[in-house]
């Protein structure tokens, strides 16, 4: 016997949906229509909902087009840079010439 969630009423007075493509009953509110095999219902989240968003509304983000040779330069040649500006600090307050 498996576990009983107390929490949704019996199958019988749930509501039932029908496919919105084909209308097709959907009695077990399955995700797929059985009858069209398209998404049962409308989805719940639109891109448009994040673009009302501070996130979305950002006008500040740049895209670039580049290779990964050119990325992988970019990335090792910021890596040493941090390092030897690291490098050059601990020097200075080491006081070593």
């Amino acid at each position: 016997m498996g576990v009983v969630n107390k929490s949704l009423p019996p199958k019988s007075k749930r509501k039932t949906m029908n496919c919105y493509k084909c209308k097709t009953p959907n009695p077990d509110n399955w995700f797929y229509c059985r009858e069209c095999g398209g998404k049962a219902s409308q989805p719940a989240f639109t891109t448009n909902l994040y673009m009302g968003t501070e996130a979305g509304k950002r006008t500040d983000v740049e895209f670039s087009s580049t290779t990964i040779e050119e990325h992988t330069k970019q990335i090792i040649s910021n890596k040493q840079d941090k390092s030897d500006k690291f490098w050059a600090d601990k020097v200075k307050q080491a006081g070593v010439r």
